[in-house]
């Protein structure tokens, strides 16, 4: 499909993965290629473009606790 660095590779092969479409990664010059048998390429594009368009998940961080809640809400806020 298309060459990519390991890491966007690895990325895009657990996205196939989830989606049960089959695919092998191949190394070549520094560069991945993501194999996908022909009768799966369109949807594998398909569910890229998707994925791609989304943006990177962020982790959103709670708001710290209200100061009256007292020292455990606090503890807990810190941990998470």
């Amino acid at each position: 499909m298309r060459a990519c660095d390991k890491r966007r590779a690895r990325e895009l092969s657990l996205v196939l993965f989830a989606l049960r479409i089959p695919h092998k990664l191949h190394s070549e010059e520094g560069q991945v290629h993501i194999l996908v048998p022909e009768e799966h390429v369109v949807r594998a594009q398909d569910e890229l473009q998707q994925y791609t368009a989304e943006g990177p998940l962020r982790a959103e961080r709670p708001p710290p606790p209200d100061v009256r809640a007292g020292r455990s809400a606090a503890a807990i806020w810190t941990l998470t």
